[in-house]
């Protein structure tokens, strides 16, 4: 049984510091010939390692309902794809998933080894490292501008690299710039915190901008958004909070009836050769186009296309998916390769998966990730950086390790420093 609160005096444990090296590794997006066998090496290693230290709160990390879901997932996966597929292909990528999908284990594992000084070692370590790789990706960018969109197509654009993979490192900074930015307005940080939480935010922001991910960008700004109106709905009486809703489902209808279009024009220039004057003004063609009743096609049409497509593609083969029709292997998947053989649309975890896997393989797969959340994120009411999720994982992909460990290591443990700090019981607010 965990204490009620964390435990000052127990030193860090190896295990930890294994840990660590592994999440650093990850997080800089190395792609060297070499960089595969070093995560799963540390990976291994980890578990090893953790067992040996303290196989009780191994055991209690890895027999619940998310990690067996995942392993009837991986099951599904494998099985279904050996049908058509190479295994070799099938277990490379299983071991991949092993490790981007179990930051619940490695959060519940620390959890009930109760040591705060284990618990801000994984913190600091990781806010430290986060920062340092954004510098260095934004450093990258500032000399080769839209770097982060040709590493998405190929990863080897740029030979090897240390600064989080482009696309990957912005994904997971967007649920974190939601998840900090919300704490700002909340009230529970002290002087020196704010200001270094506030430095963060705003490098982790210049990144999500800098990587020039429309979508990235919005999901980032809605999450902060929502954990602001929620913030300040908290601190209203009765009575204020009715005249808030008013106030904000007329903004909502002002924004919708002229407004946002105008704004979405304002910021954009069509003939602009910047990604975000291009898309925005897209955007607000298209919110013209809804207003006056025009049937004007754009970019804004390509992109929802994907996400329709690999829907009608789940629509036309709902229980199984086309996954094993493919071997599982995505190239054949995704309707922009050279070898594609089914029209999945490549832009939208939530649609490819379910066109992909079907009810079956998505039932283990989302079943999971929804009980992860929930044996993860319990104590956090302030739960904007979900909106931030959502809409990336409906518009782009999301298999990327960096958005994974935001969810269920990073922000649950800051949010175990939070319950400590307020001199709350971790155990009766947890409830794990």
């Amino acid at each position: 049984m965990i204490g009620k609160t964390l435990n000052r005096n127990k030193s860090i444990g190896i295990s930890c510091m294994v840990f660590m090296a592994y999440v650093l590794f990850y997080l800089t997006g190395s792609n060297s010939g070499m960089h595969n066998v070093i995560q799963i090496g540390l990976f291994a290693l980890w578990n090893v390692t953790a067992f040996a230290e303290d196989s009780k709160s191994y055991l209690y990390a890895i027999q619940n309902k998310p990690t067996y879901l995942l392993l009837l997932f991986l099951a599904y996966y494998f099985f279904t794809g050996g049908i058509e597929g190479n295994v070799t292909y099938l277990l490379s990528y299983i071991g991949v998933y092993l490790m981007i999908f179990s930051g619940h284990v490695q959060f519940l594992y620390y959890y009930r080894r109760n040591r705060l000084k284990e618990i801000k070692f994984i913190v600091y370590l990781s806010l430290i490292g986060w920062m340092i790789i954004s510098i260095l990706a934004l450093s990258f960018y500032s000399r080769f501008p839209g770097a982060a969109r040709t590493l998405a197509a190929d990863t080897d654009a740029f030979g090897n690299l240390y600064i989080g993979g482009g696309y990957a490192i912005a994904i997971g900074s967007a649920i974190l710039f939601s998840f900090l930015f919300s704490l700002l307005f909340k009230g529970v940080l002290n002087n020196k915190s704010v200001k270094l939480v506030a430095l963060i935010v705003i490098i982790l922001f210049i990144l999500v901008v800098k990587t020039e991910s429309t979508t990235t960008l919005i999901a980032a700004v809605m999450g902060a958004l929502v954990g602001i109106f929620y913030e300040i709905r908290n601190r209203l009486s009765s009575g204020a909070k009715v005249l808030f809703y008013l106030f904000s489902v007329g903004l909502i209808v002002l924004l919708l009836n002229g407004v946002l279009t105008s704004l979405f024009f304002q910021l954009s220039d069509s003939a602009s050769e910047e990604v975000y004057a291009k898309r925005f003004h897209r955007i607000g063609e298209k919110f013209d186009a809804f207003e006056t009743g025009s049937n004007s096609e754009n970019y804004v049409d390509e992109r929802w296309g994907d996400v329709a497509d690999s829907f009608n593609t789940f629509l036309d083969y709902p229980i199984f998916g086309v996954g094993y029709m493919a071997g599982n292997e995505f190239s054949k998947l995704n309707k922009y390769s050279v070898h594609a053989k089914f029209n999945v649309g490549a832009h939208s975890e939530i649609a490819d998966s379910l066109a992909q896997y079907g009810i079956v393989g998505c039932f283990f797969l989302f079943g999971f990730f929804m009980q992860s959340l929930k044996r993860t994120n319990r104590g956090i009411k302030n739960k904007c950086y979900l909106v931030s999720l959502f809409i990336m994982a409906l518009m782009n992909p999301f298999k990327y390790f960096h958005g994974f460990y935001a969810l269920f290591v990073l922000i649950p443990c800051i949010n175990l420093l939070l319950i400590k700090r307020n001199n709350q019981n971790v155990e009766k607010k947890l409830k794990l």
